[in-house]
């Protein structure tokens, strides 16, 4: 048995078992938990298969491998669901950045800005009737009075400014997309871990371990002929 074939051969095992779980999940649209039992599988197999042969300790190796391969698939799976909820960050972020051409969304910033000042003085916002204020863009979603300030801010910049000014909001737009795509890619992987989940996360190991230590009854004779015949040199 040649042990760090054996742990390759596993590795190789658990990257297969990984992308079909996350590919069958991509085209699926859904995370289906019980392939995990066979990203385990997998990776016994291709410890036994490379390693010619098996054991306790290339058991062992074969659980880290297959714990890692699980929860690599189940990153890219969680990847793959926040991709076709809300697309792909740098989709997202181009679509923010363009956005922001747009002048009257860029006032809208502005107009942000106005309302932020006047909350930190107390002031008090009256919205328009059925607008959402995390989803104000345009001169429609704001009061009048609002919307007035703001543009005064706008006419009184020279083009170099606004240009200025739109840097800094595209600077905060790629900061705070990340942040955003980030926060949640790790709630999202947290969350996606059920009852379920960790039943078939313990079979993926169990099985990984009981393959890689036990191989097969063909395996088994093998090693029994091979201890048999060392004896007998001996």
């Amino acid at each position: 048995m040649n042990i760090g074939r054996g742990i390759i051969g596993g590795a190789l095992g658990g990257l297969v078992g990984a992308l079909i779980w996350a590919g069958v999940s991509y085209f699926a649209g859904y995370e289906i938990g019980w392939i995990a039992w066979g990203v385990g599988g997998l990776v016994g197999l291709g410890c036994v298969w490379a390693g010619k042969g098996s054991g306790n300790l290339l058991g062992t190796a074969a659980v880290v491998i297959a714990v890692l391969s699980i929860i690599a698939g189940k990153y890219v799976t969680v990847e793959f669901s926040i991709r076709n909820e809300i697309g792909s960050e740098q989709g997202v972020l181009q679509s923010a950045l363009a956005n922001i051409q747009d002048d009257e969304v860029t006032i809208s910033y502005l107009a942000d800005e106005v309302i932020q000042e006047r909350e930190a003085q107390g002031g008090n916002i009256q919205w328009p009737s059925g607008v959402n204020p995390d989803e104000a863009t345009r001169q429609s979603d704001y009061p009048p009075a609002i919307w007035s300030g703001a543009l005064s801010r706008w006419q009184v910049m020279s083009p170099g400014e606004r240009e200025e000014y739109r840097d800094q909001l595209a600077q905060q737009i790629r900061v705070g997309v990340q942040a955003y795509f980030s926060d949640v890619s790790s709630v999202g992987f947290m969350n996606s871990f059920g009852a379920m989940d960790l039943l078939f996360f313990g079979l993926a190991v169990a099985t990984a371990f009981k393959i890689a230590s036990r191989g097969s009854a063909h395996d088994t004779k093998a090693d029994a002929g091979t201890d048999t015949a060392q004896t007998e040199t001996r």
